[in-house]
Order: C-alpha cells, then structure tokens, then sequence
C-alpha cells in the first residue's frame, strides 16, 4: 500500500505540489477575509422555518437557480454560520472541480495539459476568490466540468451500445448545471451543442435523449426561473466593449497587464518552440470556451448583458486544456519542474502584489462592523449621529454581533431623494450631539451626504475607504477650517464665471457656469459647488442642478440623461437667506472633452439673488 501511494505521488507529484498550494491560498484566504455582501445576502436568506419559506424567500429572493442556496441552508443549520463553515462548500466544490479537471486532461488529453488547467485554476486571486466565496460560480464550475468530462468518457466508449456511465454523467453534469447558475445553464446548452458535430450517429440518440431528461427535471424549476426573469435581468451591467476579453485576462491574472503578457508569451513561445498540430480533440476545449465566450458576448450586444467576469470561471479551465494539450510535445519532466517552480512564484505575487488577505475585492462588512464599534466605545451614545447605508443591516450584524456592536441607528438606508432630505432634517435639528458617524456598503455614492453633514459637523475625525464602501466619523468642532484641494472663484479663474447673473426678478434659469471635466477630475475627490445667496419667501422649489454636457448638449444615453444632479435648496437648507450648495462625483463615462454645466433651476420665477460660487475639489479624508 505503502509503495502504491508512493509510486502515485511520484507520478502525479506536479499535481500534489500545485493543487497543496491552491489548498493553502484558499485557506488563507478563508481566515484572513470577511465576508462579502453576496454571500451576507446568501447567509441572511439562510433564516427560514420551512421548505416552503425556503423556496419562496430564499431562492425567490435572489436571482439564481435553488441548487446552493438549499444546500447552505441545510449546511447551516447542520454544522453553523461561522464564515470558514459557511464557505466550505463552495470551496469543496471548486476543489472538486480542479481534481476533476485534472483527471479529464490526463484521461483525454495529455499530462501537460492537465498540469496546466490546475495551475491556471489554483493559484490566482480570481480564481482563488470565485471558488471560496459562498456563491453559486463553484457548483457551476464543478457540474460543468463534469459535464465536459462525462461526454468525452462518453464519446470514448465505442464498444458497448448504450454507455449508461457516461450518460448518466452527463445527465449529472446537465441538471447541475442547470440547477446552480443561469450563465452555468447557458454554458451547458452551447456545449451540448458543440458536442453535436463529435458524437457518432449511435452516440447522438443517446446523447439527446439524456439531455431531454435532463430538462424534464428542471421543469419543477420553471416557475421560480420565471419568477428571477421577471425581476429585469442583468440590464445594469451594460455592454461589453470591444476588448472586454483581454481586460478579463488582466483581471485574471492578478489583475496585472505584465503578468498576462508575459503569460500568453511563454506559452506562445512554448507552443512555436514545439510546434504540435491542433487536431479535433485539442479543438473541443478551445471551441467551448471561444464559442461561449463569443456567444455571451453577441447576447450582450444584441439582446441583453449576460457577460459577467465570474461566469467565465465555468469555461476557462478548458481554455488552460486546450493550451496545455498544444505544448503536450514539451519533456514532461522539464515541463512539470518548470511549472511548479512558476507556481510557487505566482503564488507569492497572488498573496503580495495579488493582494489576496486585504479587503481590496469585495465589500469589507467585518472592517465596517469593527470600526463602527471602535467609536461606540470610544463615544457615548448620546453624542453622536450613527448612521449606516446598507441593503440590509442584518448583513452588518453578521460580525457586529461578536463586536458588541450596536442596531441601534437613526438611518440605515440613505439613497433615495427623500431619504437625503430626511437627512439634512435630521442633522440641521441635532443639539446635543457632537458626532456623526456614517458607514456606506455596497450602496450609491452621494457626496452630498458628506456636504449635508458637514454644514454642522466640518471636521473628519476619521475616513476610510474600501472596495464599494466608506466609513467616517466628523465632527463638530466650532472654527474649523476646511482645507481643499482646489478652489476655482471668480477671482482665480474668471473666465469660468463671464456668463453668471447675480440676480433675476423672473428668469426660470439662472446662472451658467460650464467647466471642462478635465479641469475638475481628480482621483478620489469630489465637487463642492458653494454660493451666498438670497431667495424669496414665497419659493417653494428651487433646485441647483449639475448636467454632464458636450459641445453644449446635454449626453444621452437611452433617451435619459447621463449625467444630471439636482438638489433642491429649499429641502436642504431652513434659512431664508444663506448659502447653497451642490456636491457631485465626475462620473466614470465622462469623457475628457465633456463639461460640467452648472445653473440653478427657479421653476417658479421667483426673486433670486447669488453670488458667483466657489467651485471646490474635495478630497474626503480633510
């Protein structure tokens, strides 16, 4: 027995070196990262009393097939809630997935090639992530390559009439899939389809009557899939550029342009060095991942956005087979030596430059939970605002409850128009409070909030921002003096204010600043427009409005404007005579040529009085 495992480890030893290394990654991974809003979203929706309540709030209340949400709720409830139990399972199946994906390529393909799929899947971040993370990518990636690997053992057995083994691998495969991931579902049919045109006439009755079946078994799913549709879909993603490909390979690759290059370098080399022909078999894995890809893409473009990084984790193991059985002439020894040393190598990049311990990639809930219960002991709850921008709290209370940390907050969703105006209400009517505190996860920016909180509170004790969230503490502190990064007036760049009007009896439009967007683009800032000013009694609306322009035309993208902001003064402010103010991100899509189109809208045609304003850059942390 002793000399079996021996001689198995001596044979496989690139395996054993690269996937041990993928393990430890993970497992790192797992005790050094929070977790994300998604898998806080799959946790909460854990808390059901019955199948039913199962079905219809816990699958009903995402986007995604039953599969892995049934089975974290019945894993919760068997072993807990702890982040490293939670994870587990996606973390088996992504394991699971790699070891399979190693035995289809030394089956079907080559040693070489297998070698590589498991280093490609082990030892980036990307990977590393989307395979640990409790979300439904891991099953999808595990039933898929099960598929993939049920068709060709299929395909190879030519001799009995009915291979009911490789059927029903398939069929395991086809269900899963469809069960775990709607992209996963996708995938699985263009895959079918591709494997029309490599099955034999006997093969192909066989073939369709199992993929029949498998569909049959998804019928009990129908009304939930409906149900998902029915919500709108991935509209919010926009379309895919022309180089979204190799922008996913970047990202891949620890998200570093050298890094890929130089990998699709030594590769290319590789292969020209060794030139082996592409036959139909080393066709198969690149045709499923190019025909997936192509195909998502086209959908994206012409229909609907379907393409989403983390759905490419289902195809591209088949991407590194494909590769791998190219470069299958190369010595195997030198080849496999060569690999593992670039493995131990890459793997230091994904732990250092790849910065897979840092809360860098997805929202950092237990960091938030940690610093809000930070200032709840340094600050009585008497003497400050807390305030939190969150889905859904419970999310936060997920690590607040082993930090002791307080639910006791004045707002916990802070987005809407109404809800901003509440706001303000709320801070113009504290008293006794010194402090605010207001902690953002995965909701919309509006700096207005941080300029509605420092009209009272201008000075920041503390701010801090992550992947998609924020945290800050200001405070009051009478005399303070902002400081900014810039400050255009009409004294340092007069040529921004020539078309401005201090006053008008009746105009509905007033004042006109236009500044270019390059003037005003700075990383991590922001845009305070500030102004003196004097409106009538009688006004009941009067909006101060920021339009992304170009070439004095509003952008429009469909059939809605791209860029617009507008806050009403009379909501924000309680005085008569006082200062108005505007506070906007330049956002992503403004191109550098694009201005900024400030004025103030007076629908009622009321009098109205304004000093030309300061238009700041703000930079958060002062």
């Amino acid at each position: 027995m002793q000399n079996k495992l021996k001689d198995t480890f001596r044979e496989h030893y690139g395996f054993f070196i690269i996937f041990s290394v993928g393990i430890i990654l993970r497992l790192i991974f797992l005790l050094t990262q929070g977790m994300s809003h998604d898998e806080l979203s799959a946790w909460n929706r854990t808390n059901v009393h019955d199948f039913s309540e199962l079905i219809s709030v816990g699958v009903g209340g995402d986007m995604h097939p039953a599969f892995f949400q049934i089975l974290l709720t019945y894993w919760v409830h068997w072993f807990g809630d702890s982040a490293f139990v939670f994870r587990l399972p996606a973390v088996l199946f992504g394991l699971g997935g790699i070891a399979l994906l190693y035995k289809t390529g030394i089956r079907f393909f080559s040693k070489q090639a297998a070698l590589l799929a498991v280093a490609g899947l082990s030892i980036f971040v990307f990977p590393i992530l989307h395979t640990s993370l409790s979300r439904p990518y891991a099953p999808g990636f595990f039933f898929i390559t099960l598929l993939v690997y049920g068709i060709l053992d299929y395909r190879n057995q030519t001799e009995k009439p009915i291979y009911f083994k490789g059927l029903l691998l398939i069929f395991i495969g086809l269900t899963g899939s469809m069960y775990s991931h709607y992209y996963a579902f996708v995938c699985a049919a263009i895959i079918s389809f591709i494997t029309l045109f490599y099955l034999n006439k006997r093969q192909l009755t066989g073939f369709i009557i199992t993929g029949i079946l498998a569909l049959i078994a998804f019928i009990p799913h129908i009304d939930l899939t409906l149900h998902h549709f029915s919500k709108g879909g991935l509209g919010w993603l926009g379309k895919p550029g022309s180089f979204w490909l190799f922008e996913f390979f970047k990202l891949y690759f620890n998200d570093s342009q050298l890094l890929f290059i130089l990998i699709a370098g030594g590769i290319s080399f590789a292969y020209y060095a060794h030139k082996q022909a592409i036959d139909k078999l080393t066709a198969f894995p690149l045709l499923i991942f190019f025909g997936i890809y192509f195909a998502g893409h086209a959908v994206s473009i012409l229909y609907t956005p379907i393409l989403r990084e983390p759905g490419q984790l289902f195809t591209i193991g088949f991407l590194f087979l494909g590769l791998g059985h190219m470069l299958s002439s190369i010595d195997l020894q030198k080849y496999t030596r060569l690999l593992v040393l670039v493995c131990v190598l890459l793997s230091i990049h994904s732990l250092t430059l790849g910065k897979l311990t840092r809360p860098v990639h997805f929202e950092p809930f237990r960091e938030v939970a940690g610093l809000i219960s930070e200032y709840d002991q340094q600050i009585a709850p008497d003497k400050m605002i807390r305030l939190v921008n969150v889905t859904n709290t419970n999310y936060l209370n997920y690590y607040g409850r082993a930090e002791n940390m307080s639910q006791d907050f004045e707002m916990t969703l802070i987005e809407e128009t109404e809800e901003i105006y509440h706001l303000s209400d709320l801070i113009q009517n504290a008293e006794q409070e010194e402090y605010v505190m207001l902690a953002r996860l995965n909701r919309r920016h509006h700096p207005v909030l941080y300029e509605i909180i420092r009209r009272k509170y201008p000075k920041v004790v503390r701010h801090e921002d992550f992947f998609n969230a924020d945290f800050s503490v200001w405070e009051k502190s009478p005399g303070f003096s902002r400081k900014f990064e810039h400050n255009y007036n009409s004294s340092n760049s007069p040529e921004l204010f020539t078309q401005w009007k201090k006053d008008t009896l009746s105009e509905e439009f007033f004042g006109d600043i236009r500044i270019p967007v390059k003037q005003l683009r700075q990383p991590g800032t922001y845009i305070l427009v500030e102004a003196k000013g004097w409106y009538d009694s009688a006004t009941t609306s009067l909006p101060f409005v920021a339009v992304l322009e170009n070439q004095g035309e509003m952008r429009i993208k469909d059939e809605q404007p791209l860029y617009y902001q507008a806050w009403d003064q009379i909501r924000l402010e309680t005085k008569q005579s006082d200062s108005f103010f505007i506070a906007f991100e330049i956002p992503e899509t403004a191109k550098e040529n694009d201005e900024i189109h400030l004025y103030f809208w007076n629908p009622e045609k009321k009098p109205l009085f304004v000093h030309p304003p300061h238009i700041y850059v703000v930079n958060p942390n002062y």
